[in-house]
């Protein structure tokens, strides 16, 4: 069973890196791909109304197109946009929220189960120093995945898959992309759902703390590491 496993891997890992290629040229070498990464707006309309014609379908859908893009790492901003349109501030960015975790979570899983064990025998060389970084990472999985969400330090696909070479666990995947996540999602299914929102104070009251309140643990956790600690976080 080993053997049809280590040889299913590269085939995938050629798969995808296929697939990738192909989905980043229908994204931008297109007319259309070019109109619904630049214009998603266009595009609302008709999204309103097969949402409202398919209720039950529509939030499946939308994980599925969230996770395809997830997988092929491809920009997930105009999936946003679009949530805005078909499901309303409220709805748009709690099913936004929810594909963010979950996608995060299945891309990490799939990603360790392709690569991690590769990756590790690569860096071999490096071992120590790598585990000293995989143990910093492993026991501020949390931290690190809502940092990465809130600071925007890499795209959402790739960050995934580099999640999947570290010792983070699906857990802190999921609710570090669930909650570092939703600010800027927030912002994007508010440019669907009403942007004349923007332009309101009392949507900035909110959204401004709510954003602090989020990175408040991180600059809590490097400016005062021993606080974690005494409550057993390291």
């Amino acid at each position: 069973m080993a053997l049809p496993i280590l040889r299913l891997r590269p085939m995938i890992s050629v798969l995808l890196v296929g697939a990738i290629i192909a989905a980043i040229w229908l994204s931008w070498g297109t007319q259309t791909g070019q109109q619904l990464m630049r214009q998603p707006r266009a595009f609302g309309a008709d999204v309103q109304a097969w949402v409202v014609e398919h209720p039950l379908l529509a939030p499946l859908i939308f994980l599925a197109a969230y996770q395809l893009c997830a997988m092929l790492i491809l920009p997930i901003w105009w999936l946003q946009i679009l949530a805005g349109f078909g499901f309303g501030l409220a709805w748009g960015c709690t099913y936004a929220a929810l594909a963010a975790a979950i996608t995060a979570t299945v891309t990490t899983l799939f990603s360790r189960w392709l690569a991690g064990e590769w990756f590790k025998r690569r860096i071999e060389t490096n071992r120590q120093r790598i585990q000293r970084l995989e143990e910093a990472l492993g026991h501020n999985g949390l931290l690190v995945v809502m940092a990465v969400r809130l600071l925007y330090f890499l795209p959402f696909g790739i960050s995934n898959y580099l999640f999947g070479l570290t010792r983070i666990i699906a857990a802190e995947v999921f609710w570090g992309s669930l909650l570092g996540g939703l600010p800027a999602l927030a912002l994007y299914v508010t440019a669907g759902a009403d942007p004349l929102l923007w332009k309101d104070w009392r949507y900035w009251i909110i959204f401004i703390p709510v954003n602090l309140l989020l990175l408040a643990p991180l600059f809590i956790r490097y400016r005062y590491p021993q606080w974690f600690k005494r409550i057993g976080m390291q």
